[in-house]
């Protein structure tokens, strides 16, 4: 998967530059493979990338950073967040849930995250392994 995410930022590099943006990686060391569609996998990370860079263009008090962290969570699973330093999403505005697809599903912070209002943390969870 740090295959995938290194892939990624050589992808939307100059994007990240041209909007201010640090990008920062913490990227686990060995992490299990990851069956799915490679391209797929791609375009969810660009567009969790994009939406960061678009939810910090308001930002001028601090820094902008985008952070993409990987790690195993669970012996079959791997975790890769994407976070940003944006105004967040406002309680009015959040759906609260989870949106899943297939072998990978979308976490928004809940209303009562003290953190949602400081940042928006997109999370996926890619499984090892695809029960059918």
């Amino acid at each position: 998967m740090n295959d995938v995410v290194n892939e990624v930022v050589a992808l939307v590099r100059r994007e990240v530059f041209s909007h201010s943006v640090s990008l920062r990686m913490e990227l686990a060391p060995a992490l299990p493979a990851v069956l799915g569609d490679q391209v797929q996998l791609q375009q969810v990370l660009i567009n969790l990338v994009i939406n960061g860079i678009e939810a910090m263009q308001a930002v001028t008090e601090r820094p902008r950073q985008l952070v993409i962290r990987s790690r195993q969570d669970h012996a079959d699973q791997v975790l890769v967040t994407v976070t940003d330093c944006g105004i967040g999403i406002s309680p009015e505005n959040i759906t609260l849930g989870i949106f899943d697809h297939g072998s990978w599903r979308i976490c928004w912070p809940s209303a009562g995250d003290a953190e949602h209002s400081l940042k928006t943390n997109a999370v996926l969870r890619f499984c090892t392994r695809i029960s059918k």
